[in-house]
C-alpha cells in the first residue's frame, strides 16, 4: 500500500479552503446515550492480553463469541472530553484512520472495540530500522496527509499526532538486512488514538489547549496565555505532522531542549535549523519550511500539502539513506493539557503550569 495520486478521485480527497472546519456531521454527544451498556460487552466478547497501556486508557486482545474475529478494545477512564474519540470514530471512514467496530458504555470507563493492527506503533519502528529514504518517507506523509484532510472536512481535529499514534498495520520485515526492500512497511499505516480530537459542531474554532510537548502547535499554546477570545483550528494538525516529518527525515525533533517549558517556549518562538549533516533535498526542506510556518494562516492545509512537488514527485527527492530516529523523540511523549489541577484529571494528564508558557 503505497500512496497513490489518484487517491484523489475516489472518496477520501476533500476540497479544503478554509482555515476553519466543517460541522461534523455523522455523531453528536446525543449519540453517547445511546450506547449499549458494559454489560452486553462480555456477551458479545472474549477479552484476552493486554496489548499496551497509556496514562489514561488500556488496549485489549478481545475476540468475537459469534464470529471469532479478533479485535482490539480500548478501554479508557471517563475523562473530560472522553465523548469526542467516540463521535470522531464515527464520523470517519478512511483507509487510513483506524476502523471502530462498536463502543460499550460504563458508570466510569468507556470501551472502544476496533480492528486489531499486528505491526507497532511508528515510533518503535523508525527507533530500531535503520534503512528508508526519502521515498518512503514521502509516500507515509502522503497517506497521513490524505486521511488528515478527510478528518478535517468532516469536522475532526486531532490535535495529537505523532509517530506514537501512527499503527502498521502489519509486523514489517528486517530492513536492516533487506535494505532494497521497495514495498516498505512505514507507508502501510493508520493513524489511531483520538483521545484529544476536537470536533466542529458549528463554524466555530476551537480553545482547549492540549497535545504532545515536541508536536504541539504554538497556536495551541498561545491559548494558555489568558488572552480572551483566542482560538485555533485544523491548521494545528499540519503543524505536527511538519514537525514529524523533521523527525522521520531528520532523527531528531526541531525543538529540543531538556524540560517541557523549555520545548514549550522554543515552539512558541518558532525558530528551527536543518542540521547540514542530513542530506536532504531541496523539495523536503521546502515542505517542511511551509509546514513549520508559526501563523497559521500561511501555513499549508493538508490539500496543499498533498500537491507540494515533494510529495506528488518522486524525482524531487533525495536517495540517500536517511538517519536512525534516535528513540530520545520519545523523551516527553505524553499528552499534556494546560489549566489548573483538576482531580478527575490528574489522575491521567501529565499537567503544566500556564507560567510555563507565558511570554
Amino acid at each position: 500500500f503505497f500512496f497513490d495520486p489518484t487517491i484523489t478521485q475516489r472518496n477520501v480527497m476533500p476540497q479544503l479552503c478554509s482555515p476553519r472546519f466543517r460541522t461534523a456531521k455523522a455523531a453528536s454527544p446525543d449519540d453517547m446515550t445511546r450506547l449499549p451498556s458494559s454489560k452486553a460487552l462480555l456477551e458479545k466478547y472474549c477479552v484476552g492480553a493486554k496489548l499496551g497501556c497509556g496514562k489514561y486508557a488500556e488496549v485489549f486482545h478481545c475476540q468475537s463469541r459469534s464470529t471469532r474475529q479478533a479485535f482490539a478494545i480500548k478501554c479508557s477512564k471517563k475523562v473530560k472530553h472522553w465523548e469526542n474519540e467516540i463521535i470522531a470514530l464515527k464520523t470517519l471512514s478512511h483507509e487510513c484512520i483506524i476502523r471502530m467496530e462498536e463502543a460499550f458504555d460504563g458508570s466510569r470507563a468507556v470501551y472502544i472495540v476496533m480492528e486489531l493492527l499486528s505491526g507497532g506503533n511508528l515510533y518503535h519502528f523508525v527507533t530500531r530500522h535503520i534503512y528508508y529514504t526519502e521515498t518512503v518517507a514521502s509516500q507515509l506523509l502522503g497517506n497521513l496527509l490524505s486521511a488528515v484532510a478527510y478528518m478535517h472536512e468532516h469536522g475532526v481535529v486531532h490535535r495529537d499526532l505523532k509517530p506514537e499514534n501512527i499503527l502498521l498495520q502489519q509486523a514489517p520485515p528486517d530492513c536492516h538486512t533487506n535494505p532494497k526492500n521497495t514495498r516498505h512497511p512505514m507507508t502501510n499505516i493508520k493513524i489511531t488514538d483520538f483521545g484529544l480530537a476536537g470536533i466542529a459542531h458549528e463554524e466555530q474554532g476551537l480553545t482547549r489547549v492540549c497535545g504532545t510537548p515536541y508536536y504541539i502547535a504554538p497556536e495551541v499554546l498561545e491559548c494558555a496565555r489568558d488572552r480572551k477570545g483566542l482560538t485555533y483550528g485544523p491548521a494545528c494538525d499540519l503543524w505536527s505532522l511538519g514537525v514529524l516529518a523533521y523527525v522521520i527525515l531528520v532523527g531528531v525533533p526541531p525543538f529540543q531542549a531538556p524540560e517541557v517549558s523549555d520545548v514549550l517556549a522554543a515552539v512558541l518562538k518558532g525558530k528551527w535549523l536543518f542540521p547540514s549533516s542530513v542530506p536532504l533535498s531541496a523539495a523536503a526542506r521546502d515542505f517542511i519550511r511551509r509546514l513549520l510556518v508559526p501563523d497559521p494562516k500561511r501555513r499549508l492545509t493538508a490539500w496543499q500539502a498533498l500537491r507540494h512537488p515533494w510529495i506528488e514527485d518522486a524525482s524531487e527527492r533525495s536517495t540517500y539513506p536517511l538517519p536512525v530516529v534516535q528513540a530520545s523523540v520519545d523523551t516527553f511523549r505524553q499528552s499534556i493539557e494546560v489549566g489548573g489541577k483538576n482531580d478527575e484529571l490528574s489522575r491521567s494528564w501529565v499537567f503544566i503550569d500556564q507560567a510555563m508558557v507565558a511570554a
